[in-house]
């Protein structure tokens, strides 16, 4: 199974290393769950790719549904047929690993890779209207300026050692070639973004398509934004630990400690830890109340958390049943604790320190008044156009929008290579760039499983799903 998979539309991935009694992957580079030729889809036609190239159409514009429709879609339609516009991935003006020397293979294995696209949401944690994708140029029609046979100058592209080897960028990227470029084909997806961090550095950052049909917008990983869906819920999880450490939150107290009035019965007995494990015993419900049509019917987070508590089915601590509300209400007291908006806490205390400069929770509906809370103007520019397929025709979201009460479970929007500024700074010990973004023994923390509800299925750490991948322990979450 490849560590980048179609189904999950949007991944993050953290590959820790090895089971003991593993066998080395070293002598048997096969066994490379990122690399290996025969785990990749099989790429689309050569004469399709071509078709495209030569005399790709823009595809027509129809008006977007309801807020109502849009909190039911969800799902994929048919299988394009080869006559469609078809994926053309841009090559790289020079590969790097041409002048990079190997280096002597690594002790440990840690690997992440993070991938978004453009597709129809299915994870309530992200609406359908939202594009998810993330990676370099590629397009048949490039705008003017633009070279055709180039990636993005910001990509970063070079050989790596590491537990398995040198991560080489070429068997890399035909890898990813194969897989994405099938899967915008059967998806219907208007663009993709990949970024893979290997330790502490980003090795391959590129990406295929468009952010933005009608405009012509190519995709790129340094610059456009794309939502990111629900891993999200590892960003706010990660500005919860940093509370945590500066001994301003325990997780074990519950939440009714944090939240006057308390916003559902039992806030008394539901802790912050079974809130980010998702174990408080919610049932999770979002029809109706996910996307806004307008600024007049949005909820703010206070409000949100107040108003839509679901029902506890389940004891406390009992089980673990994935919750977006959980995650709101964390955001809710992230906002109490630190007194402060909890966009304005995330911007500032974890995104800023991080460098993650083109990223924010802060929405940018076009049809929203300024508000305080708004998106920049320049970051704004550079988010991309969401659409879903439906009727051969990709339907552009000019309207509705996700509840600012949902934020914290599905609202930040960010780039490719700014994810790969947070997964390097998870891979090492919470540094980056020689800043101590969270303290190691926090980071340590948060890699811990908590909870499994089977030993055949995948658990939960604190904000991370707790896997394993090609006989590999992974830290995980997808998003949509």
């Amino acid at each position: 199974m490849p560590l980048l998979r179609p189904a999950i539309l949007l991944g993050l991935i953290l590959t820790m290393g090895a089971p003991a009694g593993a066998q080395d992957p070293v002598s048997e580079p096969a066994q490379d769950p990122v690399v290996t030729e025969s785990a990749a889809p099989s790429a689309a036609p050569e004469n399709a790719l071509a078709k495209a190239a030569e005399d790709a159409a823009l595809p027509a514009v129809v008006d977007e549904p309801s807020a109502a429709e849009a909190d039911a879609a969800s799902g994929s339609t048919d299988a394009p047929s080869a006559s469609e516009q078809a994926p053309v991935q841009i090559q790289p003006e020079a590969e790097a690993a041409d002048s990079a020397a190997p280096a002597e293979a690594g002790s440990a294995a840690e690997r992440v890779t993070e991938a978004a696209d453009g597709s129809s949401a299915q994870d309530p944690a992200s609406p359908a209207t939202q594009s998810q994708a993330s990676v370099a140029d590629t397009s048949a029609d490039a705008p003017a300026g633009t070279d055709p046979t180039t990636t993005d100058p910001n990509s970063t592209e070079t050989e790596i050692p590491g537990a398995f080897g040198v991560l080489d960028p070429n068997r890399l990227n035909a890898f990813l070639d194969g897989m994405v470029e099938a899967s915008m084909l059967q998806y219907h997806l208007p663009g993709v973004v990949v970024s893979v961090v290997e330790g502490d550095q980003l090795i391959s950052s590129r990406g295929w398509g468009f952010a933005d049909l009608e405009k012509r917008q190519l995709a790129s990983p340094a610059t456009s934004l794309f939502r990111v869906g629900s891993v999200s819920k590892v960003v706010t999880a990660t500005a919860l630990m940093q509370l945590v450490e500066r001994g301003q939150l325990d997780l074990e107290q519950p939440v009714s400690r944090y939240l006057d009035p308390p916003p559902f019965p039992g806030a008394d007995r539901v802790t912050v830890n079974h809130l980010l494990t998702h174990r408080a015993g919610f049932e999770d419900g979002y029809v109706g109340h996910f996307v806004a049509d307008d600024a007049a019917s949005d909820y703010t987070l206070e409000d949100y958390v107040a108003r839509f508590a679901p029902a506890q089915v389940r004891e406390p601590g009992q089980f673990s049943s994935y919750s977006n509300y959980s995650l709101a209400t964390l955001g809710q007291i992230i906002a109490t604790v630190s007194a402060s908006p909890f966009e304005s806490y995330v911007d500032d205390q974890l995104l800023a320190p991080l460098g993650m400069t083109h990223s924010s929770f802060r929405e940018a509906a076009a049809q929203m008044p300024p508000r305080d809370d708004s998106l920049p103007a320049e970051l704004a520019e550079q988010r991309a156009q969401g659409y879903r397929y439906s009727g051969g025709q990709q339907r552009p979201n000019t309207r509705w929008f996700m509840h600012r009460g949902m934020a914290p479970a599905g609202s930040l929007s960010a780039t490719a290579e700014d994810m790969a500024r947070f997964m390097r700074m998870h891979l090492n010990e919470g540094r980056i760039d020689g800043v101590q973004v969270l303290r190691a023994e926090t980071v340590a923390k948060m890699h811990q499983e908590l909870s499994r509800n089977h030993p055949e299925v995948g658990g939960n750490a604190h904000g991370f799903w707790a896997n394993q991948i090609s006989g590999l322990e992974t830290l995980e979450h997808g998003g949509a």
